[in-house]
């Protein structure tokens, strides 16, 4: 019988070599036993970290097979590290050099030739191969497409439930409510995308494992109503009960002849000023000066005259000592409760709103046969409920032996309750396994990821027997110094304590979490540069604007000793921290001399800046696609004048001339209306190839990357939707918009990053320009602390969402509020440390200074002053102007390194049109009348709902039927058919007069909603007495066809329509239902 494995937990500090400890783990199995790769599974979160892993596991076995002295040395470095990391398996040091000689081209042979068996990838990649072993089993429907951005959907549901409100009064009121609440705080009216700001909270872990039967509760009118009802009665209760006995109390003094200045502290906190607010309507909680009067009978100051003193006596024997000392009593019973439910007032209607939103995007992604990436682990995770064996990893989990997970400190609940009993199951049979990561680096808890997994959960789920601990504290990525400096920073007893002494929380400890965080260098890494300047914050001038004020005199000095652009890195909080970085180093350049220039590299790059949107060739593209589906609007008419004016290098000046629609056939080449009406029956790929040749977009060295990128985008999209220009068109501005080209590490310039893009990287240079923000989570949507562990009195509620506020930790929601206070302090004091630890020569930190400590608000800022001031002598100190500047070391000499010389590309290579090859989509018809839907029910679908919106009436089906032959969407084979067909359909005695042309008929019309959303039915048909409204359906029935019907009734009607008709037309059964 096996011992079993072991569960080994690599703590692996910044820049401590984890993908070489991951990689090394890898091979200790491979090299033992050649085939072992197909019994080992390594993830990690994104394709380039897998991509990375993959990339060290095989050049490391190449280099091991090497029959030269170069191999000679690789394997006897590596063997070391085998034997002295993996005696169990390699504890003769002979023994195991010449196993590694033999196996390593072996097993590389193996990896080569079985690369599908190969198995390093996502989290991701293999939650899928899952769903797809087990789709019937799950009854995912065949067939199904994998939505990887849940975006888009969500957009469409938000869009759906705002159509649908007017029918449905539950959402009307929970709307209605969630406005209201938004008005409150000065919000705009823009309602959609306030919605769709909260609607991504069902995405949530929190959301997501609410149970079948939660979601039910959230989404029920009687059980939502019964909770609100509730909390205002709280609300209510406490506040009139509060007013009642302050009521009294002022009358009480008032006819004694007192006033609010007659008592102890007057109007700065006395009993009498707090009776008084506190009858106006305040709730806040009394301070020390009432808390001395109820305890000590301290109502008025010793130097009161007489007459007060008798005034006040009589004041007591009428009840003014009771009255306060009820409220107090009052305070200290019912307060936790009141601010429990004041916290949810403004938030009530928001659960019933997910619930809603919820519903609709399940139904969606239904309807179009899509499977969201980000429900597999959810799914799963249903799946396996609490069976540590369970079935659905029988064929899949048994295969492997080893599991090993990379950034653990980045794994959600989720992910870890489906990756648990697998790992468990692989120990019970003798075999380790290993996670590697560091929960200081765990900056995504926004994201899902949850810090405690790896900090303590991973040791409670197998025993602490099971799992051991190895760090890796040996950094071989910064300099010396570097490492010293944060080692005084970050060591559990500098700012780690300090955040500890500041929260006074035993739930969470930073001095615990940052235990073992000390970190040695190597010999080659000797020296290193650190700098800090703190900023004064007492004049007109914003330490941050000095701070930008300064940033090209620092670029240069860099330069100067010899680095160039590209190893330089700013990191920063926030994207708009980044723009304001960029703006002032190209600001400074646009005011420096030609020869200036020429000395300094001021090149700058950001993920903002390298948006593809932002490149005139792509917006005129996507003008020139916004114009093909609304040739009429001037506005895109203009956008295609800009663009193209910026993209060909044309006259600036031209764009302020006045209306740019009207001199399009001035400004555009001529032909260009022609041209584009011509791409209209082209794919989508054919439409953007021809556009690009025809502008000569891809003849500037600027467009190319952009243009490529945007073409790989539109290869992309179209393999995935329908070759539809509008329906890419408003992809494009949910989702597309948001690409960018990929910052190449050969592109000379200096870069510009969020931390937590940065996070895994490194610059040799690194500038921290705003080392100072707030801990606290900013926004309404953000601040939604998700409680499940609900208190009786909100029952039966399976989960609330409270406002996060300091004084949420005061009321029954204490514990939660106190939790998630010290984890947003973690998650700013890890964003520190990631941001400091990407240095490899220099290290620069601007911050403000502060005086004083911190005190209980959280910011870096403030914290990061007070861990200075403990900074050992061997750290300069020096004043130059009105800053003070810490320094440490000196800047190291710069060694030049080969690089490698990037391949430039003259001009973006079009296709040549000519004639295209069309393949047929559907296979051959049998010739027994095979109806064209049995082989592809939803295509067949899409094929006859585009026809219907060509058809006005029936002398159009044939010219209908030509245009779907002409396109590739139908096969010529079937023409005569589909026309026989739709002649039948659309004569028949249940249409009647729909399509005789007696009525004006609209297609596809677009109905413009207040929020800007549009709703479009399929057919309007306007009669002299009537309106006919028609939808058509090609699956099977459901009411939300109904509700999405009434909705375009109501919607015409409320447009000035009388006497409108609503029909759902079930086009191949051949059903009609009036709604």
């Amino acid at each position: 019988m096996n011992s079993p494995g072991k569960l080994l937990k690599y703590s692996a500090s910044a820049g401590s070599g984890k993908t070489h400890a991951l990689t090394a783990f890898y091979l200790s199995r491979v090299l033992h036993d050649p085939g072992a790769y197909r019994r080992i599974l390594a993830v990690t979160f994104t394709n380039a970290a897998a991509a990375e892993m993959k990339r060290r596991i095989l050049k490391r076995l190449h280099l091991l097979g090497l029959e030269n002295e170069r191999g000679d040395k690789e394997r006897i470095e590596f063997t070391e590290y085998l034997c002295g990391f993996f005696p169990e398996l390699w504890p003769d040091r002979d023994d195991a050099l010449v196993m590694v000689r033999k196996n390593a081209p072996v097993a590389l042979g193996n990896i080569l030739q079985d690369y599908s068996r190969f198995t390093v990838g996502t989290i991701d990649s293999f939650f899928q191969r899952v769903i797809r072993a087990f789709a019937r089993e799950m009854d995912i429907p065949a067939g199904y497409e994998i939505e990887l951005e849940h975006q888009a959907l969500l957009s469409d549901a938000v869009d759906n439930l705002l159509a649908g409100v007017a029918a449905d009064r539950k959402l009307l009121d929970w709307i209605s409510s969630y406005v209201a609440s938004r008005l409150d705080d000065s919000k705009g009216w823009d309602i959609r995308q306030e919605i769709l700001g909260v609607a991504d909270q069902i995405f949530r872990e929190n959301f997501r494992q609410l149970t079948a039967e939660d979601k039910k509760k959230i989404s029920d009118y009687g059980v939502m109503a019964k909770y609100a009802s509730g909390v205002y009665a709280i609300r209510k209760r406490f506040e009139n009960e509060l007013k009642r006995l302050a009521v009294e109390g002022v009358r009480i003094f008032t006819e004694c002849g007192i006033t609010a200045d007659d008592f102890l502290s007057k109007s700065r906190g006395g009993v009498g000023d707090g009776l008084r607010k506190y009858a106006e309507g305040d709730t806040r909680k009394p301070g020390s000066a009432w808390k001395k009067a109820t305890e000590e009978g301290k109502y008025y100051a010793n130097t009161a005259g007489p007459e007060l003193m008798q005034a006040f006596g009589k004041a007591m024997t009428m009840g003014l000592g009771d009255i306060v000392s009820s409220i107090s009593g009052w305070f200290e019973r019912e307060y936790p409760l009141y601010v429990a439910a004041l916290a949810q007032v403004r938030t009530i209607h928001v659960i019933g709103i997910l619930g809603a939103i919820s519903e609709r995007v399940r139904e969606q992604a239904h309807e179009q046969n899509l499977f969201l990436l980000s429900d597999s682990g959810e799914l799963i995770s249903r799946l396996i409920a609490d069976d540590d064996t369970p079935f659905i990893y029988e064929k899949i989990g048994s295969v492997y032996d080893h599991y090993i997970i990379d950034e653990f400190q980045d794994t959600s609940r989720i992910q870890w309750n489906n990756f648990r009993p697998l790992i468990a199951e692989a120990l019970s049979r003798g075999n380790d396994n290993l996670v590697v990561g560091d929960v200081k680096q765990s900056i995504y808890r926004w994201r899902n990821s949850d810090w405690r997994i790896i900090h303590s959960e991973a040791s409670r789920a197998y025993g602490d027997e099971a799992v051991r601990t190895i760090p890796l504290n040996t950094n071989y990525r910064s300099r010396e110094n570097i490492i010293t400096f944060n080692n005084c920073i970050f060591g559990p007893d500098a700012l780690p304590a300090l955040c500890d002494s500041r929260l006074a929380f035993d739930g969470l400890k930073l001095s615990e979490v940052y235990a073992g965080s000390l970190q040695e260098g190597t010999e080659r890494m000797k020296g290193g540069f650190v700098q800090v300047s703190l900023y004064p914050k007492n004049d007109e001038e914003g330490w941050k604007e000095k701070v930008l004020r300064d940033l090209p005199s620092l670029v240069e000095k860099i330069q100067d000793h010899g680095y160039s652009a590209d190893e330089i890195l700013f990191l920063c909080r926030t994207n708009d921290e980044g723009k304001q970085i960029i703006s002032r180093i190209l600001e400074h350049s646009a005011s420096c001399t030609p020869d200036h220039r020429l000395r300094y590299n001021y090149e700058i790059t950001s993920g903002e800046s390298l948006l593809l949107e932002r490149n005139p060739a792509v917006t005129l593209i996507i003008a020139c696609l916004r114009h093909l589906t609304d040739p009429s609007s001037r506005i895109n008419r203009s956008q295609m004048v800009r663009s193209y004016i910026l993209a060909t290098g044309g006259d600036e000046q031209q764009i302020y001339s006045g209306d740019l629609s009207e001199s399009s056939s001035e400004t555009l080449p001529e032909g260009w209306e022609e041209m584009l009406n011509s791409f209209r029956n082209n794919s989508l790929f054919s439409a953007t190839e021809n556009m690009i040749r025809f502008f000569r977009l891809g003849e500037n060295k600027d467009n190319i990357a952009y243009v490529s990128s945007f073409q790989d985008a539109v290869l992309e999209w179209s393999g995935r939707h329908s070759s539809d220009i509008s329906g890419f068109v408003r992809w494009w501005d949910d989702e597309g918009c948001k690409a960018t080209l990929s910052q190449s590490d050969m592109q000379e310039a200096m870069r510009v990053m969020t931390i937590h893009k940065a996070k895994g990287l490194q610059g040799r240079v690194v500038i921290v320009p705003f080392a100072s923000w707030d801990f606290s989570k900013g926004g309404f949507n953000r601040s939604l602390l998700w409680v499940t562990n609900v208190p009786p009195p909100f029952k039966p509620m399976p989960v609330v969402l409270p406002e996060m506020s300091r004084s949420l930790e005061e009321s029954l929601f204490a514990a939660e509020a106190r939790m998630e206070r010290a984890s947003d302090w973690l998650d700013g004091i890890n964003l520190l440390y990631v941001a400091f630890t990407r240095a490899v020569d220099a290290l620069y930190v601007m911050a403000p200074e502060v005086t004083g400590t911190s005190g209980g608000s959280g910011n870096s800022g403030s914290l990061l002053n007070e861990a200075l001031a403990d900074l050992p002598e061997t750290f300069i100190r020096r004043e130059e102007a009105s800053l003070k500047i810490i320094e440490f070391g000196e800047l190291p000499a710069v060694v030049r390194e080969q690089r490698e010389q990037p391949i430039e590309m003259d001009q973006y290579a079009v296709s040549e049109p000519r004639g295209s090859l069309r393949l047929r989509t559907g296979g051959a018809l049998p010739q027994d009348d095979l109806k064209l839907e049995e082989t592809s029910g939803r295509a067949y679908g899409i094929m006859m709902h585009e026809l219907l919106s060509r058809i006005t009436t029936t002398e159009d089906i044939a010219e209908a039927v030509d245009h779907a032959c002409a396109t590739g969407m139908l096969p010529l084979t079937r023409r005569d058919e589909i026309t026989s067909r739709l002649r039948h359909i659309l004569t028949s005695e249940k249409i009647g007069d729909w399509f005789n042309g007696s009525r004006k008929v609209m297609t596809e019309a677009s109905i413009i909603l207040p929020t800007g959303a549009a709703r479009r039915p399929d057919r309007i048909m306007i009669g002299d007495d009537e309106v006919t409204v028609v939808d058509y359906k090609f699956g099977e029935q459901s009411p939300r066809h109904r509700q999405q019907a009434a909705t375009y009734r109501d919607l015409l009607t409320r447009m000035g329509f009388a006497n409108v008709r609503s029909y759902l037309w079930y086009v191949m059964k051949e059903i009609i239902e009036e709604v």
